[in-house]
């Protein structure tokens, strides 16, 4: 059932470990499905579900304001409820990247992940860059952009106010990191 985002509302997800839908169009064509590790005014940081292979997949940071209502699977009688169930998944321990602002979310997940996945849905929402952080400004941040077969692309410049979705720790942009640090590894010796 919907319900309107509230502090407690959303520390009682947090605290029974709900999966929740986020319905964020028009930004994102899809739902995004998870469980809430933490949220705060502005933003929050779920554990992504991939309800199609029914296993979790990295984690994502969106701003709360993109979000135009959401479903809670708190029935045990839910479908996906008892997959979870069935599957014993549960939420894991939220990573320790903060999600006061986009710098400060920025430099917290680069310290723990090696690649970052940025969403500027706004300019572009079927288009996403996935890099590794090299440095932070006031009104943006600079990326080295790696491409889809695992090699370093130039670095570019992105502003802040047009992010609307970030996402680390998944398992396409974890098998982009290692076989790019294979390569290096490879070319050492």
């Amino acid at each position: 059932m919907a319900r309107t985002q509230t502090k407690e509302g959303m520390q009682q997800i947090i605290d029974k470990g709900w999966l929740v839908e986020f319905n964020r169009k028009p930004l994102d064509k899809h739902p995004l499905f998870g469980f809430v590790l933490s949220c705060n005014d502005e933003f929050t940081l779920i554990q992504e579900f991939d309800r199609n292979l029914f296993r979790l997949d990295g984690f994502v940071v969106f701003q709360n304001d993109s979000v135009k209502n959401f479903l809670i699977y708190d029935e045990p009688d839910y479908f996906l409820s008892e997959v979870l169930k069935f599957e014993k998944i549960k939420p894991p321990a939220p990573p320790d990247i903060s999600i006061q602002t986009w710098p400060e979310i920025m430099k917290s997940i680069s310290e723990l992940f090696p690649l970052i996945v940025i969403e500027q849905e706004v300019i572009d929402r079927n288009l996403c860059y996935i890099g590794k952080l090299l440095e932070t400004k006031k009104k943006g941040f600079i990326l080295r952009d790696i491409d889809p077969s695992a090699a370093w692309e130039e670095k570019r410049t992105y502003k802040f106010k047009d992010l609307t979705k970030l996402k680390f720790g998944g398992r396409y942009e974890t098998v982009l990191a290692s076989v790019n640090e294979k390569r290096k590894s490879s070319d050492t010796k």
